[in-house]
């Protein structure tokens, strides 16, 4: 990988490359880790990492789910862990294009939450 990383998630694709966002850089003990906004992708055939494009919303410790249409739905997770965690309500859908990722939604905050978790907005 080109960014030393923790609490990231990695996504199998439908073209068989995996999709690596978000994540915190390494921190000493006791020091505040940031969330990256990174994203890689990996090539198991020729075994080569390249850049994905940036999620405009740092995070680690976030869900990746791959929907059936081949948007990849990025949810929740951290942009700060340690003495101040910051807790995300966000989420973002994304879909691979060339090896870089688009948005597809323009909107960072979930809207108004329902019990049966839904998203709305």
């Amino acid at each position: 990988m080109g960014t030393a990383r923790f609490a990231h998630t990695a996504t199998l694709l439908p073209n068989g490359k995996v999709l690596i966002t978000g994540g915190f850089a390494s921190a000493q003990v006791n020091q505040q880790a940031k969330s990256l906004a990174s994203s890689e992708v990996y090539d198991p055939a020729t075994g080569t990492f390249s850049s994905g494009g940036d999620m405009t919303v740092a995070r680690g410790g976030h869900t990746a789910t791959l929907l059936q249409d081949g948007t990849l739905l990025v949810a929740g997770g951290f942009a700060t862990i340690g003495p101040s965690t910051m807790v995300l309500s966000s989420c973002r859908a994304l879909r691979s294009v060339n090896q870089r990722c688009s948005y597809l939604d323009k909107r960072d905050e979930l809207g108004e939450g329902r019990a049966n978790g839904d998203i709305v907005g």
